[in-house]
């Protein structure tokens, strides 16, 4: 496709698997969007192919009530799977958003990916539940040199982010606020664990109000300010957070 708002639009399909498709949409919004309670799609050792756009509408993947904005909350998607895939181009590479703390996009995995030429994020996640972000690959793959995210999860709850691989992002490697936070489940418990993270920019990794978070066996390099940063504040504690034998460096002076 050339231009239009999606190569692939699952507008409430359920079900449905791709294994090993090529699609792409240069000077479009998505490769692949999805919305409308759109449920149990699987993307397996796809190529899916955005521009070298700089434009803050367009994601390769996205989940969002919107044909003009990938951040558009609303029930867009659940059981959703993203595997062994080229994720290449836009200013997003992958986007999910859930409607609110209250209802959250559930059952998302997204494993073994390899991200290029993205733009701003490589993977962004807004108001999700039982989500694996799980072996991807982000090595000098972001054009924005200096403001990128290579993850950015908030309000994300059940969460395992292991084993990724990311080099040469501008801000921030990781971005992880209010997991189990707000109308969690009972129980809710989220790992960050055995990731290989470096940031060019002010944060290697950064907790913005965690609860019930594991950190473990990170090695983090990060750039101008902190290695990590973890924040939060009386009035709404931030508890039960456990950080084991990580590797934490800061370039820079201070």
């Amino acid at each position: 496709a050339n231009s239009q708002v999606a190569a692939m639009d699952f507008d409430g399909a359920e079900y449905v698997t791709f294994n090993g498709v090529y699609a792409s949409n240069t000077g479009g919004m998505y490769v692949v969007w999805m919305h409308n309670g759109a449920k149990g799609l699987t993307f397996d050792d796809c190529m899916a192919v955005g521009s070298a756009t700089t434009t803050s509408t367009s994601a390769v993947f996205g989940a969002s009530g919107s044909a003009t904005s990938p951040t558009t909350y609303g029930n867009n998607v659940s059981d959703l799977t993203i595997s062994n895939c080229d994720v290449i181009g836009n200013y997003y590479g992958i986007v999910v958003n859930g409607i609110s703390t209250s209802s959250k996009a559930r059952n998302i995995s997204i494993m073994d990916n390899k991200f290029e030429d993205t733009y701003y994020y490589g993977i962004r996640t807004y108001y999700a539940d039982s989500i694996k972000i799980e072996n991807n690959e982000m090595i000098n793959s972001f054009r924005n040199t200096a403001n990128s995210y290579a993850i950015y999860s908030y309000y994300t709850d059940n969460a395992s982010i292991m084993g990724n691989e990311v080099y040469g992002v501008g801000y921030s490697a990781l971005m992880f606020g209010y997991s189990n936070y707000s109308n969690a489940t009972a129980g809710s418990y989220s790992i960050v664990a055995n990731n290989m993270l470096q940031s060019n920019g002010t944060y290697g990794m950064y907790f913005y109000y965690p609860n019930n978070v594991d950190m473990f066996h990170n090695s983090v390099q990060g750039g101008t300010t902190y290695g990590v940063y973890l924040t939060g504040i009386a009035s709404t504690a931030t508890q039960n957070i456990d950080v084991r034998n990580n590797i934490i460096v800061k370039d820079g002076t201070g």
